[in-house]
C-alpha cells in the first residue's frame, strides 16, 4: 500500500478545511487517517491528511489548486 501524506498549514482561523476535502474527493482518494492541531504556541493550524494509493504519481495535483 502507497501512502502519501498533505499537510496544509495556516494561521489560526484561517485554515479552510472543506476545499482540501472537496479535492480529495474530485480526485477518488481514498484517506487512511487524519488529523487537525492547533499550535498556539506558534499560532498556526494544520491538517494532515493521509492518501491511500492516491491516483496518479502524487499529491501534487493539490498545489495551489
Amino acid at each position: 500500500m502507497d501512502v502519501h501524506r498533505v499537510i496544509v498549514r495556516a494561521g489560526i482561523g484561517k485554515l479552510r478545511a472543506i476545499p482540501v476535502w472537496r479535492k480529495v474527493m474530485q480526485l477518488g482518494g481514498r484517506v487512511g487517517s487524519w488529523k487537525i492541531r492547533l499550535d498556539r504556541e506558534l499560532n498556526v493550524e494544520s491538517l494532515t491528511i493521509d492518501l491511500l494509493d492516491p491516483p496518479g504519481a502524487g499529491s501534487t495535483n493539490f498545489v495551489r489548486d
